[in-house]
C-alpha cells in the first residue's frame, strides 16, 4: 500500500514535470526530458525485478504449478 509520503512525492514530482513542459515544451535534454527518462528507467527496473521474481517461483513449484 502507497504511503501518503509517497504519494505526495510522487504528486510533486510529476508536478515539476508539467510546469517544466508548460514553460519550455519538450525539449530534448531538458529537465522534463531527463525526469521522464530517468522515471521510465526506474519504472523498467521495477517491472524487470518483478518479472525476475516470478520466473524464480515458477522454477521453484514447476512451471505445471505456478
Amino acid at each position: 500500500m502507497m504511503q501518503i509520503q509517497d504519494y505526495i512525492n510522487d504528486r510533486l514530482f510529476i508536478q515539476e514535470i508539467i510546469n517544466d513542459l508548460e514553460r519550455n515544451g519538450y525539449v530534448s535534454g531538458g529537465k522534463a526530458f531527463t525526469m521522464l527518462r530517468d522515471w521510465s528507467r526506474e519504472l523498467r527496473n521495477i517491472s524487470g525485478l518483478t518479472g525476475k521474481t516470478k520466473r524464480v517461483h515458477a522454477e521453484l513449484v514447476g512451471k505445471d504449478n505456478y
